[in-house]
């Protein structure tokens, strides 16, 4: 059980700083193809994380993995509303993408991390009577 949580707790924290830490180091986020970098840099790493922890620990893994999606598309709304009014203050340049694209990214996030949680999970057989 305690090899279990460890997994989870890995996985959930190491899986949110490997997605988020691009958002950080790139500032121009109002531009479309800085954001899809910062997103493949963050998810690509995530992913492979994720469907590892998936196949070697199971439900732990897959369980971490999507909680960890859950705590990334928060960041990812914050973080994107934070361009968006920042343009409409004048602070920085407009953005170039839809201001809806701050609600499907993380969306999308989520969705793709519970498809690599689905497929990485073996399927336990049940126990022979």
């Amino acid at each position: 059980m305690m090899a279990g949580c460890s997994v989870f707790v890995l996985v959930a924290f190491l899986g949110f700083f490997l997605s988020v830490w691009p958002f950080f180091v790139w500032g121009s986020l109002w531009k479309t193809d800085v954001l899809l970098q910062a997103s493949l840099v963050g998810f690509l790493p995530f992913g492979a994380l994720g469907a590892a922890a998936a196949r070697k620990a199971g439900v732990p893994g897959a369980g971490a993995l999507v909680a960890s999606s859950l705590a990334v598309a928060t960041f990812l709304f914050l973080r994107l509303e934070q361009v968006r009014l920042s343009g409409l203050a004048q602070q920085t340049p407009e953005i170039e993408y839809e201001a809806s694209l701050g609600i499907w990214l993380p969306i999308g996030w989520i969705l793709a991390a519970c498809l690599i949680a689905a497929l990485g999970t073996k399927a336990e057989k049940p126990p022979a009577p």
